[in-house]
Order: C-alpha cells, then structure tokens, then sequence
C-alpha cells in the first residue's frame, strides 16, 4: 500500500494532481479570508454611514426644532 502510494506521487500524472488538488484548497482558503475581510470593511463601512446619519439627524433637529409644526 505505502509502495503504490510513493508510486503514485512520483509519477508526473498523479503529482500533478496533487499540486492540483493542494493548489485548489489554498485558493478556498484565500476565498474564504477575502469574503471574510469584505464582510467585516462592509460591516465597519455601514456602522460609520449609521452614526453620520444619526449625527446629521440630531443635528438638523437641533437647528430646525424651531419649524416643528
């Protein structure tokens, strides 16, 4: 079993698979860490947009509480 193994390795065939095959995990490896970042910069990007708007908010109703009806 450990004879057909190396075998298999050190054929050009089934080391290309491999390569393949470690190639192809790396890259959903590093697919999964960039959905990661893009969900945390979009998660900081919509809290920072929340507070400016709540900012805005407060402070239009500070300068025009006057023209409450």
């Amino acid at each position: 079993m450990l004879r057909r193994l190396r075998r298999l390795l050190y054929e050009a065939s089934a080391s290309q698979m491999v390569e393949e095959a470690l190639l192809l995990g790396i890259s959903f490896v590093m697919l999964a860490v960039v959905i990661g970042l893009v969900q945390k910069v979009t998660g900081v990007t919509s809290s920072y947009f929340d507070q400016a708007w709540k900012a805005m908010s407060e402070a239009s109703q500070g300068l025009f509480s006057w023209a409450k009806r």
